[in-house]
C-alpha cells in the first residue's frame, strides 16, 4: 500500500524534527559542564587523551608590593582560589621589550639579545633569530590554534606578521587605550576614541573569546592557544568610564620605601633623587588611582574568558596563566614613577595559574621566573623543552602530585627529588658593541695623563701658553693632574690699518639743527648700525674684562655660602664632619643650610647666565672687533674725511669735544638696508595670511565632513560595524589624515615642552592638565620630574630559600650593593649592607654574578650554580675568586 502524500509529509516532518531535537541535545550534552560521574568511561578516556588549551593574560607594568591586585577581585577569586598564586615571582630584567623577549623565548636577556626598548627591540637579528623560536612557533608546528592579541613589542611596526601564530591581532609601538593602530593578519586598521568600539582592553577580550569559539567550532579536536596582552596598568592610564569615580584616596603605593630619602649609600640615580614635594606627592596618589582603574578592565576580561570557557565545557581542560611583565614604582626612594631597578619593588610580579593538574587555592613560595613561561607552556603541551631555554616548567612542582604537600592553611611545599632553584639573576646590561666602546672610553679616560710625548713637546712651545696673543688658536692647561689643550675662546684679529668710513656729520637733535633738514631726521633712528656697539659700553665691558679676577669672585662667593661642613673627594665620596650627624636636629638644620647655599648658587648662576645672554646680543660683528682690539688707533671724522690718529695723541686735543667720532655705515648701504627690511616684513606678511587662509579653508572642510559623516554614525547600530572594512574606505582615510594632522601638532607641543625639560643622562617626562583624555583628570599644574636614567647598567643575583633573602649587585660604575631582606634585618631593602660582608662572602657572590652573566640553558644557569650557603658574620668554605678591593665598593 502507497502511503498518501499527507502521509509522507507527517512522516519526513516527524524525521525532521527528531533530527533537530538529537543535535540539539548532543549540542547540549557537549556544552554543558557535567561532572565525572555522568560521564562515560569512553568520554574520560577520550577527555584525558585531548591536549589543554592554554592561555596566558599579561598586563603591562603591573606591581604586586603597591597593591595592585587588591583591586582585581574576580582574577583573585577565578584564579587564585581556584588555583595557585605563585608569592615569589620575579622578571629577570625590569624593562618592557627586554622582559617580553624572555617570556617569548625563555632566555635570559644575555642570550636573546633584546637589551633596551629601542635599537635592539624587533631588531633584524631578532627576527631573523629569537622570535623564530619563540613558544608560538613550537605550538603551531604541535597542530594547537594559535592566536596573539595586543601589545606585542614596544618597537613592533605592523610591517608583518611574527611566525607561530594562526591569528594575529597585534598593536603598533608602545601601549594605549584609545587611537592606536592594529595589525589584523596582515591589514592596518586604526581606531579612535569611542569607548564602545575603541577601547583596547575591551577589545581584546571580545577578539579572543571571538577566536576560541570559531576555533572549537571549526576545528572541535584542536587545543588553543592564546595570549591576551593588556595595555593596562601602563601609561596613559586611560580606564573605562564606568569606573572613574572608583578608588578615590587610595594609598596602598605608599609603603615603607614610599619617600624614603635621602640614600646616599645606593648607586648614584638614588644619591641624586631629591624627596617628593607636595605636588609630587599627591601625582603618586593620583597615578595610583589612574593604574587601579585600568585594572578593573582587565579584571573583567580575565572573567569573560573564564565564563566563556565554563559556557563551552572547555574550563576543566584549561590552564590560565596571569602575570605581567614587570613591576613598577610610585614614590619608592622618592623616585616619581617607573620601573628598571633591581629592587623588589619593579622585579616582583603578580603570577596565577590554574588548570587540571593545579592545586586550587595554595600559595607557592618558590621562585618562579618569566624565563619559566615558555618552557611551562611547551610542557603543559606536551612539546619536549628545547636546551638552549633558560627556564624551566614549573609544572614538576605539581605532577606527580607526591611532589608537594598542602598544610591546612593551604601553604605549598614542595618535596620533590628534583631540587628547585633558591637563586637568579636580574640584569640590565648593553650588547657587546655598546660594552666596548663603554671600555674603550674609559681606557682614553684613564690615559688621559699620560699623553705622547709630541703633545708634551707642543705644549712647551711659547704660542701654546697663556694668555692668548693675537693670531693664537690653541692653548695648553693642566687641569687634575692631566695636561689638557683647548681652544682660545675669541683668536685676536691680526694686526691691520683701521677701515673708516665717515659721512656728514648728523645732530642727532633736530631743535639744534641749524638746517633743520626734516628729511634727513628719522625718529627712533640712530646713526649706528643694528649690529654695532654703543662705545660706552664697549669701553664698560673693557674695563670689566680688564679688572676680573677669578679668585677673588670664588673667595666672595665661598664667605657667602659659608662651611658646608661636607666635602667630596676625587673619587666622588661624599665625606661630613661628625657633628652634622650629632643628632637629629642637627642633620635637618643642616639640609636647611644647603638649601639656602642652593638658592644662593641658582641665584648667582641666573645673574651670570643674564650677563651671558648680554655679551652674546651686544658683541660685535668683525669689523667692530678690529676697531675695538687695535686701541692704538680711532677714526676720526671732520669735515667728511677720515683720519688715523693714536688714541692718546687725540686725548691731548684741547678742541677734542668739538669733534664727534662716528661709526656707521654708508648712507646708500643704510637705505638698501633698510629696503631689504621692507621686503622681509612684506613676504612674513604674506606668509601669514597665505596660512591663516590655509586654516580657513581646513576648519571649513571638517565642518562640511562632519555634517556630511554624522548621520551615518547616528542611524548606524553597532553591531553593523563588524563587516565594514574600515580601512579602505575613503571618508576613513580622510579622518585619518585629520587626525595624524592634530596627532602631529601635539607632539610639536610636546617637544617644546620636553626640550625644556631634559637633563643629560636622565629619563625626563612632563606633566600638565592635557596629558590624560578621561576622567579622572589632573589639574595640580606642570610638572618637569627627571627621576631615572637610560645609562642604569647592573647584574645582580637574587636569592631566597629557608635561610637566607639577599640581593647582590654589581653596577657598570663598579658600584655594589648588598640587601639583607631577612624578616629581622632590612625586609624593605632600606639599607646597603655591602660592608657587613667579609671578603669571601664578596667572592662567592661576585662568583655566582660571573657565571649568570655568561649562563646558558638550564642546566647551566641553575644546576650548576653552586648551592648558597652563606651564613651572615660567620665564615664558610668558599671556592677561590678574586678578592674585590675597597675601591670597588666606593660610594659615588
Amino acid at each position: 500500500m502507497i502511503p498518501s502524500n499527507r502521509c509522507l509529509r507527517t512522516i519526513v516532518s516527524t524525521v525532521l524534527l527528531c533530527t533537530i531535537l538529537l543535535q540539539y541535545c548532543d549540542g547540549r550534552s557537549r556544552h554543558r559542564t557535567s561532572s565525572p560521574r555522568r560521564q562515560s568511561k569512553y568520554q574520560l578516556e577520550s577527555r584525558r587523551e585531548r591536549k589543554p588549551n592554554i592561555i596566558l593574560i599579561m598586563s603591562d607594568d603591573q606591581d604586586v608590593l603597591l597593591g595592585s591586585m587588591g583591586a582585581m577581585n574576580k582574577t583573585r577569586r577565578l584564579l587564585g582560589d581556584k588555583g595557585a598564586n605563585f608569592i615569589n615571582a620575579f622578571v629577570t630584567t625590569p624593562l618592557c621589550c627586554p622582559s617580553r623577549s624572555s617570556i617569548l623565548t625563555g632566555q635570559y636577556v644575555h642570550n636573546h639579545g633584546v637589551y633596551s626598548n629601542q635599537d635592539h627591540c624587533v631588531s633584524d637579528e631578532w627576527k631573523a633569530g629569537p622570535e623564530r623560536r619563540s613558544f608560538g612557533a613550537f605550538l603551531q608546528n604541535a597542530n594547537y590554534r594559535t592566536g596573539y592579541f595586543g601589545k606585542y613589542l614596544n618597537r613592533y611596526d605592523g610591517t608583518y606578521v611574527p611566525n607561530g601564530w594562526v591569528e594575529w591581532v597585534g598593536l603598533l609601538q608602545n601601549s594605549k587605550f584609545y587611537n592606536y593602530t592594529l595589525n589584523r593578519n596582515g591589514q592596518l586598521f586604526n581606531h579612535g576614541h569611542d569607548y564602545h568600539r575603541d577601547y583596547l582592553p575591551d577589545l581584546i577580550a571580545n577578539d579572543s573569546v571571538t577566536f576560541f569559539k570559531l576555533s572549537k567550532m571549526a576545528y572541535p579536536d584542536n587545543p588553543i592557544h592564546m595570549v591576551l596582552s593588556m595595555p593596562g596598568p601602563h601609561g596613559p592610564e586611560d580606564g573605562a568610564p564606568q569606573f572613574a569615580q572608583m578608588f578615590q584616596n587610595n594609598q596602598w603605593h605608599r609603603t615603607e620605601t614610599w619617600n624614603y630619602n635621602p640614600n646616599f649609600d645606593k648607586h648614584w640615580i638614588m644619591q641624586y633623587t631629591p624627596p617628593l614635594t607636595d605636588q609630587l606627592k599627591t601625582f603618586t596618589d593620583f597615578l595610583q588611582r589612574k593604574r587601579l582603574i585600568t585594572l578593573q578592565s582587565i579584571d573583567d576580561a580575565v572573567a569573560k574568558v573564564c565564563n566563556t570557557l565554563e559556557e563551552l565545557g572547555e574550563l576543566d581542560n584549561t590552564y590560565i596563566i596571569y602575570t605581567s611583565d614587570h613591576g613598577y614604582h610610585l614614590g619608592q626612594y622618592g623616585m616619581v614613577k617607573g620601573k628598571s631597578n633591581p629592587y623588589d619593588f619593579d622585579v616582583r610580579v603578580p603570577f596565577y595559574i590554574r588548570g587540571p593538574k593545579i592545586p586550587a587555592g595554595v600559595d607557592v613560595p618558590n621562585i618562579v621566573l618569566n624565563i619559566d613561561l615558555a618552557p611551562t607552556i611547551l610542557n603543559l603541551a606536551g612539546i619536549p623543552i628545547p636546551p638552549y631555554m633558560d627556564g624551566t616548567s614549573i609544572v614538576k612542582l605539581f605532577d606527580p602530585p607526591s611532589n608537594y604537600k598542602v598544610t591546612k592553611r593551604r601553604k605549598f611545599r614542595y618535596v620533590g627529588r628534583e631540587p628547585w632553584r633558591d637563586s637568579f639573576m636580574i640584569e640590565r646590561t648593553r650588547s657587546p658593541e655598546e660594552w666596548e666602546q663603554y671600555f674603550r672610553k674609559r681606557q682614553k679616560e684613564l690615559e688621559r695623563g699620560k699623553k705622547p710625548p709630541k703633545t708634551d713637546e707642543e705644549c712647551s712651545l711659547p704660542e701654546m701658553q697663556l694668555p692668548c696673543k693675537p693670531g693664537q688658536t690653541k692653548y695648553c692647561v693642566e687641569d687634575e693632574g692631566m695636561i689638557k689643550i683647548r681652544k682660545c675662546r675669541v683668536a685676536a684679529a691680526e694686526t691691520k690699518e683701521p677701515k673708516c668710513r665717515c659721512t656728514k656729520i648728523r645732530n642727532t637733535n633736530p631743535k639744534n639743527d641749524n638746517n633743520n633738514n626734516k628729511d634727513n631726521y628719522r625718529p627712533g633712528r640712530f646713526l649706528r648700525g643694528r649690529r654695532d656697539v654703543a662705545q660706552q659700553d664697549i669701553d664698560d665691558l673693557s674695563d670689566f674684562a680688564g679688572s676680573y679676577d677669578l679668585q677673588f669672585e670664588i673667595s666672595q662667593l665661598s664667605a657667602i655660602i659659608g662651611d658646608t661642613k661636607c666635602r667630596v673627594l676625587t673619587n666622588d665620596t661624599v665625606v661630613c664632619d661628625e657633628e652634622v650627624f650629632e643628632s637629629k636636629k642637627s642633620l635637618v638644620e643642616h639640609k636647611k643650610r644647603i638649601d639656602e647655599q642652593l638658592q644662593l648658587l641658582r641665584e648667582q648662576m641666573k645673574n651670570l647666565q643674564e650677563i651671558k645672554l648680554y655679551l652674546k646680543r651686544v658683541q660685535p660683528d668683525k669689523d667692530d672687533k678690529e676697531k675695538i682690539t687695535k686701541e692704538t688707533h680711532i677714526c676720526r671724522c671732520e669735515g667728511g674725511l677720515a683720519v688715523t690718529a693714536d688714541r692718546d695723541l687725540l686725548a691731548d686735543e684741547p678742541d677734542n669735544t668739538d669733534v664727534d667720532v662716528v661709526y656707521e655705515e654708508d648712507v646708500d648701504g643704510e637705505e638698501e638696508e633698510e629696503q631689504q627690511r621692507r621686503k622681509s616684513d612684506k613676504k612674513k606678511k604674506d606668509r601669514t595670511e597665505r596660512r591663516r587662509n590655509r586654516q580657513k579653508r581646513k576648519a571649513t572642510f571638517e565642518d562640511n565632513f562632519a555634517n556630511e559623516a554624522e548621520p551615518f554614525f547616528e542611524d548606524a547600530d553597532s553591531n553593523d560595524f563588524e563587516d565594514i572594512d574600515i580601512g579602505n574606505t575613503k571618508e576613513t582615510q580622510t579622518l585619518t589624515l585629520l587626525e595624524r594632522r592634530r596627532i602631529r601638532k601635539q607632539e610639536k607641543k610636546k617637544s617644546k615642552h620636553k626640550k625644556d625639560c631634559s637633563v643629560e643622562g636622565m629619563n625626563c617626562f612632563t606633566h600638565d592638565g592635557n596629558h590624560w583624555k578621561t576622567a579622572p583628570y589632573w589639574n595640580h599644574g606642570y610638572m618637569c620630574v627627571c627621576s631615572n636614567t637610560v645609562n642604569n647598567s647592573y647584574s645582580c643575583v637574587r636569592t631566597i630559600n629557608e635561610t637566607h633573602d639577599l640581593l647582590y649587585c654589581e653596577f657598570i660604575t663598579k658600584f655594589l650593593e648588598y640587601y639583607d631582606m631577612r624578616p629581622s634585618k632590612d625586609p624593605h631593602q632600606k639599607i646597603n649592607a655591602i660592608y657587613d660582608l667579609s671578603n669571601n662572602e664578596r667572592r662567592y657572590l661576585t662568583n655566582q654574578v660571573h657565571h649568570l652573566k655568561s649562563c646558558t640553558g638550564y642546566s647551566h644557569c641553575t644546576e650548576e650554580l653552586s648551592p648558597h650557603y652563606i651564613a651572615i658574620g660567620h665564615e664558610a668554605p668558599m671556592e677561590p675568586g678574586p678578592t674585590l678591593s675597597d675601591s670597588d665598593t666606593t660610594h659615588r
